[in-house]
């Protein structure tokens, strides 16, 4: 209904999106090509990159198309306090690197940053440039088209989306400050800190130092991003302040209005839809180079590197038994994509958190407990972790099962839809008050399941972090006396150290380090 009007994808946005495929495909090819004599070239990122493009690959593995189509649909649909997660997200890069930067570059262990291809590198920032242009686009345009960003922001307000700090501690508002900034500060720390893309991208930079200028270098291309996706949905809902194409049943579901737009306000204009398919591809590909690449490395380095059978495999086979993994991983990436696509109306950006809250959760908790709570034994992190996963699986998955609507929709308008007439106005107008209604009853599953999707995460490392505590305590902690000095922070040691001669009087030996550290 609504669509006749829409123009279609014409042969030069096909050209410019096919294009942009063939550039990054070719930057890939000639990068492979040119280190195809020298496997390590393959395997590894090699030392000679300039920090340029390995800034912009950090951006591009983290900014995808979830952000580019979930943000502006979020901001669109639910207002501003999305902003927040800008915030959020430079603290927890910046304790990143605080963190886990320095101690991680100073193992330079191979698990953790063999397999980034050197192409991955190149492409992802030839990539970020895309994503840049293809939002800037949109913006510019928009803000041009809405009158303004002064505008913007008083017809946005005018509607209920203005707010961006709400200070609640209400654990079932679903948006709060403190809520999206705990939820990006622990995502964002474990993303820059000890994620294998980060990791291996950070760890080929010459010295310490460089390592954390590549991370900081980061942030504001980041935000940037992240503020004008969300803009963006500021943008798009003022062009169509007295025509929701949400609400006038154009679109299905609010992450389609980024697309809806580009191709009703912008295919006249020949080739920019094209642009735009481009920035989308982008965000994805980028992602998705970084995420195949990593998972491969670290299934060959921390899988089959550390069987026997792998010492028969000659420099090439084992070449192609990584691209072979990485080409799988691709297809039940692919798989999972379109299960995703069958889930309902919980919108990208929603589906996203819940999902990778299940794991963020126990790997952030175990990285910082086992670096700086040196007493955390085996059994201790295995309870600990098993007992985060569960109780986050658990409340996404139950919320899920049980039905819990998505929240209902800020207001907005259908009068200025010429295509609709006085009846249809009127039945989608009281269509939607029912469905606000009926979000806002009480339902018959517990009341838990209502608590907010980025509570998940936060319980989840609490979760992880108490249980390990009290099962390696209970279990007599890990023995100090064994434990190398170079893999927890050397303060934290010399204190658990302390502690445990005091409370049980064991005498604890220095061990001498047995890992290389990298030279600065």
């Amino acid at each position: 209904m609504g669509l006749s009007h829409v123009p279609e994808l014409t042969a030069l946005d096909y050209g410019v999106f096919g294009l942009s495929l063939l550039i990054a495909l070719a930057v890939g090819l000639y990068c492979g090509y040119a280190g195809r004599r020298d496997s390590q070239k393959q395997l590894i990122v090699s030392e000679d990159l300039n920090i340029i493009p390995i800034v912009l690959s950090l951006i591009g593995s983290y900014i995808s198309a979830i952000v580019l189509l979930g943000t502006p649909a979020e901001v669109y649909a639910n207002g501003s306090q999305w902003f927040v997660t800008a915030i959020g997200a430079t603290f927890g890069s910046l304790t990143a690197c605080v963190v886990f930067v320095p101690f991680f570059y100073r193992l330079h262990l191979s698990s953790l940053f063999e397999g980034g291809l050197k192409a991955v590198v190149w492409t992802d920032a030839l990539q970020v440039l895309f994503m840049f242009g293809g939002v800037l686009l949109i913006v510019i345009y928009g803000t041009i088209q809405a009158g303004g960003v002064q505008e913007v922001l008083v017809r946005a307000s005018a509607h209920e989306r203005g707010e961006v700090f709400n200070f609640s501690f209400d654990i079932y508002e679903r948006h709060t400050f403190w809520k999206l900034m705990t939820f990006m500060w622990l995502g964002w720390m474990l993303v820059h800190g000890c994620n294998q893309p980060s990791l291996q991208r950070y760890s080929c930079m010459k010295n310490e130092k460089q390592a954390v200028k590549c991370v900081l270098w980061n942030i504001p291309g980041m935000v940037a991003l992240m503020v004008l996706a969300a803009f963006a949905g500021l943008v798009i809902f003022v062009v169509y302040v007295d025509c929701d194409p949400l609400k006038a049943g154009y679109i299905e579901k609010k992450d389609q209005i980024i697309p809806y737009y580009v191709m009703d306000k912008l295919g006249h204009l020949k080739g920019l839809p094209g642009i735009f398919l481009a920035t989308l591809f982008s965000g994805a590909l980028s992602t998705l180079s970084s995420g195949l690449n990593s998972l491969a490395a670290v299934t060959w380095t921390d899988g089959i590197g550390l069987t026997k059978w792998h010492k028969s495999l000659s420099e090439r086979q084992s070449i192609v038994i990584t691209k072979v993994l990485a080409l799988g991983y691709g297809l039940l990436a692919m798989g999972m994509a379109y299960v995703v696509s069958l889930s309902g109306a919980r919108g990208l950006i929603t589906l996203a958190i819940t999902l990778s809250s299940i794991t963020k959760a126990p790997l952030v908790a175990a990285f910082f407990i086992s670096i700086y709570v040196p007493i955390i034994n085996a059994k201790g992190m295995f309870s600990g972790m098993v007992s985060g996963l569960g109780v986050t699986a658990w409340l996404a998955f139950g919320a899920i099962a049980v039905g819990v609507p998505p929240p209902a929709p800020l207001p907005s308008s259908i009068e200025g839809c010429h295509d609709l007439n006085a009846t249809s106005l009127h039945i989608i107008n009281e269509t939607f008050i029912d469905t606000a209604s009926q979000m806002s009853t009480t339902h018959s599953y517990p009341h838990l399941y209502d608590m907010s999707y980025l509570m998940y995460q936060p319980l989840g490392v609490l979760t992880t972090v108490f249980v390990a505590l009290i099962v390696s305590v209970v279990t007599g902690g890990y023995d100090l006396d064994l434990l190398d000095d170079t893999l927890v922070n050397g303060f934290c040691l010399k204190t658990s150290r302390l502690m445990k001669r005091y409370f049980f009087g064991w005498s604890i030996k220095p061990r001498l380090h047995n890992i290389e550290l990298k030279s600065h």
